[in-house]
């Protein structure tokens, strides 16, 4: 059996403006940070310097296409590094989910798939000041997506993957249960953006922030 992705020959292609205002939103934000970020090393900023982060929860793939028969519940973790001042904060993101996909048989042979995701992406976050006792967070990010599928065939298993430029966005909040340690709440879509049939991975997460 070999194992493949959804055929991009025959796979629906979506509509532009969704991967377009998705790529335009983050370049956006990126730009945003990256800007807030100079601006920082020309005066005194009092709530900067060096985050740590991590996070985990479930996941959820959303197959388009000729593979949209049904979605598929996971499990996805991150962490996360880099530069917090003011309210946004810039850095580098490694994620993975994992998936158990719809088994099948080849003659009396069981067939048990699992695709694997794995996201690098350059990420900025802005964390919204409403001087309550918790703030929401925006943001999104640009990278990288490993896609992995292999399938266990008895004693002997088949695999292949791909790797995709790709984007995320998502929304969240942030509990503060001290002056370094935060509580975060969060939702992210990621799209492999190099595929055509633009397929769709949700990830909802309850992970903490550490400041340096």
């Amino acid at each position: 059996m070999q194992v493949s992705f959804i055929d991009r020959a025959s796979a629906s292609v979506p509509s532009v403006s969704i991967r377009t205002s998705m790529t335009c939103a983050v370049v956006v934000l990126l730009m945003t940070a990256a800007t807030a970020f100079s601006e920082s090393h020309d005066g005194e900023v009092s709530d900067s310097g060096i985050f740590l982060a991590a996070g985990g929860g479930g996941a959820l793939y959303t197959p388009t296409g000729a593979a949209a028969t049904k979605s598929y519940f996971g499990f996805v973790g991150r962490v996360d590094a880099g530069y917090r001042f003011a309210d946004f904060r810039v850095g580098a993101q490694g994620s993975f989910a994992s998936f158990a996909l719809e088994s099948g048989t080849v003659g009396d042979t069981k067939i048990e798939p699992r695709m694997s995701i794995i996201g690098i992406m350059a990420t900025a976050w802005y964390d919204i000041p409403i001087g309550a006792a918790l703030f929401p967070y925006v943001g999104g990010g640009l990278g990288m997506v490993i896609r992995a599928v292999t399938a266990a065939m008895g004693g002997a298993a088949q695999s292949t993957s791909e790797t995709d430029f790709g984007a995320q966005a998502g929304v969240g909040v942030s509990v503060p249960l001290s002056t370094a340690l935060d509580l975060q709440l969060g939702y992210r879509i990621v799209a492999p953006l190099g595929d055509p049939s633009l397929q769709l991975f949700h990830n909802a997460d309850v992970g903490v922030l550490y400041r340096l």
